[in-house]
């Protein structure tokens, strides 16, 4: 963007920027005002789509011996661009406008912040800090609210109607007017916006706005060097907060490790000491089992001798009595075979007499037969 306007010039030219989130409907508040409608001259995107990659100006005739420049800016929150380079297309767009040394007319005369009509307030708190974080404090003395009537039949209740509705609205959100508040050095008032619709435009909703921004401080390159000393101030700030927050993380960790430690030891020491007191009480028990047995031991031995002398009388008991039933037996036997010999003797004599009877008479029948057989051997003789 180039700034033209010389100081020479002897119509008076107003620097109005338009801010605020992609999609809010700067670039067709900007046209409504220029009444090109939208497209002309600054193109314009739907919700959250960005049409707006670089700054834009446009030098409205207000009056004959009026000018406006209006300076369509890249959305916060850009979909297409980076936080970074938005913030130096904003910057670089306001260096140019109140640098003394550049042909303009040394001043912002307004930076229009264009939020959704209502909006939530972690949004415009969003916007706002976001105004802060690049003009500083001091800039909220030069920032006007636009807030656009978006035509929503499924509401929950109506829009505010009037400025002072409206300002109840604002006044529920107790953190964007204290923002405010410390910018502007003053209560919440009508001044702080301007009602808006560019479907179906207010009554006299541009000659308020231009009455509103005449009321303005403008911002001016003394605030803008204020402005960077403050962010300057504030990064090191932040820088040094954020410093801070890790030493006290750290030594919180430290503390944490400390306890976590203090408590371990206190644990492993508590746990030592049962341990040792559980072995002291396991060698009690086990010393006691000790004599236990030993004792039982004794008793079981002294009983094992008894029995063992009860085993062995009633062994020799047992082998006395075998042996009785043995000589027994064997006596037994010994009579039993005596008797039986006896008896074979007595059969044998008895057959050896039979046989010598046999013998007796077959020696005499021979001799009988012999006899006849010399007599017979005679008679043949």
């Amino acid at each position: 963007m180039e700034v033209e306007a010389q100081q020479t010039d002897p119509v008076q030219v107003r620097n109005l920027m338009f801010v605020g989130t992609t999609g809010s409907g700067k670039s067709s508040s900007a046209n409504w005002i220029i009444g090109q409608g939208e497209g002309q001259p600054f193109p314009v995107g739907h919700d959250i789509e960005s049409c707006t990659f670089c700054a834009g100006e446009f030098i409205y005739q207000r009056s004959p011996t009026e000018k406006d420049r209006l300076i369509d800016t890249p959305g916060f929150n850009d979909n297409t661009m980076g936080e970074a380079q938005v913030n130096a297309v904003i910057r670089d767009i306001s260096l140019l406008l109140v640098d003394p040394t550049v042909k303009s007319t040394g001043r912002l005369d307004a930076l229009i912040l264009v939020v959704k009509f209502t909006p939530t307030p972690s949004m415009l708190k969003s916007d706002l800090e976001h105004i802060i974080d690049l003009f500083g404090t001091a800039a909220l003395k030069s920032t006007i609210l636009l807030p656009i009537y978006v035509c929503n039949e499924g509401a929950a209740t109506a829009p505010p109607k009037t400025d002072q509705e409206f300002l109840q609205v604002l006044n529920t959100m107790p953190e964007i007017v204290n923002i405010m508040k410390q910018g502007k050095n003053e209560e919440p008032n009508e001044n702080w916006f301007c009602l808006w619709d560019n479907k179906n435009p207010r009554e006299g909703q541009k000659e308020k706005l231009f009455e509103k921004i005449s009321k303005l401080e403008p911002y001016t390159h003394q605030k803008f060097i204020e402005a960077d000393q403050e962010m300057k101030q504030k990064i090191a700030t932040k820088a040094n907060e954020e410093v801070q927050k890790q030493m006290q993380k750290v030594n919180e960790d430290i503390a944490t490790d400390q306890a976590a430690r203090d408590q371990r030891i206190k644990q492993l020491q508590e746990d030592s000491n049962r341990q040792s007191k559980e072995l002291a009480e396991a060698r009690d028990r086990a010393s006691k089992m000790t004599w236990d047995i030993r004792n039982t031991m004794i008793q079981n031995r002294k009983g094992h001798e008894s029995e063992i002398q009860k085993l062995y009388e009633q062994m020799r008991a047992d082998k006395a009595k075998r042996d009785q039933q043995h000589a027994e037996a064997v006596k037994k036997v010994k009579e039993e075979h005596e008797q039986e010999r006896k008896q074979l003797m007595e059969q044998h004599n008895a057959d050896m007499a039979n046989m010598q009877t046999q013998l007796n008479n077959m020696q005499a029948q021979q001799n009988d037969d012999s006899s006849d057989d010399d007599d017979f051997i005679c008679n043949l003789i």
